[in-house]
């Protein structure tokens, strides 16, 4: 299933003065007594409690006030960015960490509003998997501009005592939804999981995967889609509500994957059904 990094980005003005060349005991010091506004999304229980956990360590032994700013869509947090820059804002803007996905990466990473050059310079970075696709996101080599902090895979969720094995393929998920109608979706896009779930699917059925590597081409996006649209067209008929509606969230899945109306949900995290 299709594989990300969970990455954090610093915007450009209010980090200005990193540099590599400074001592990290030196950054340390500077940042006592500083306001770091870091903008994550806040639609995981588990992910908002560990950053709450992070703030008060911040506070106990760096002494550095991290305030987290929970967003429903990290894209919100561009616009601010954006708007921000348009006003000639360059210091103290709203937003100083980002939780970051590719595209709002590059996004940023295109309009110069990214600190560069300062993620190698972490003292943990020597734990990053640099094997791993670290180098670069969305296409776009990311020049230090952003860190992983963790690792996600779309993974599906079934109860064993309804699918005592679930769906391994596209073919097999098509055969399994027609067999069981009303019982499998996925999150409206632009949500990020139902996103991914129609990228994994495009992925796995284009018959030109090289093209997926490099930007969308206008002549050939038709050819390289095609597969997606045919097996969608097949599949949507048998989806839940007959795929003229989609649950708003995978929290809501998992809502209906626990009364029993669906037979499967989705997740980006491989340890959330563990939690759940």
């Amino acid at each position: 299933m299709r594989y990300c990094l969970l990455c954090l980005s610093l915007l450009l003005c209010p980090l200005a003065a990193f540099s590599q060349d400074a001592s990290w005991q030196q950054i340390k010091n500077d940042a006592r007594g500083q306001t770091v506004w870091f903008n994550a999304w806040g639609g995981d229980n588990a992910v908002n409690q560990y950053l709450d956990w992070v703030s008060g360590e911040m506070k106990t032994h760096y002494a550095i006030n991290l305030k987290i700013v929970r967003l429903a869509d990290a894209a919100d947090a561009v616009k601010r960015i954006q708007t921000e820059a348009a006003s000639g804002r360059t210091t103290g803007g709203s937003v100083d960490l980002l939780w970051v996905n590719g595209e709002n990466f590059r996004t940023l990473k295109e309009a110069g509003l990214l600190q560069t050059q300062w993620a190698q310079g972490l003292p943990n970075w020597r734990y990053v998997d640099t094997r791993k696709p670290v180098s670069e996101d969305f296409a776009i080599p990311t020049e230090g501009a952003e860190s992983p902090w963790g690792g996600a895979q779309l993974t599906f969720i079934a109860r064993r005592d309804l699918t005592a094995q679930p769906p391994q393929s596209p073919q097999a998920l098509l055969e399994f939804a027609q067999a069981h109608p009303g019982t499998v979706t996925y999150p409206r896009p632009p949500d990020f999981t139902g996103t991914a779930f129609l990228e994994q699917l495009l992925i796995m059925l284009t018959t030109e995967p090289q093209a997926l590597k490099v930007a969308p081409d206008a002549a050939t996006f038709a050819n390289v889609t095609a597969p997606l649209w045919h097996y969608l067209d097949a599949l949507h008929p048998s989806l839940w509500r007959e795929g003229k509606d989609f649950p708003p969230t995978p929290a809501r899945m998992d809502a209906l994957l626990n009364t029993g109306t669906l037979r499967l949900s989705l997740t980006f995290n491989p340890a959330h059904a563990q939690q759940k």
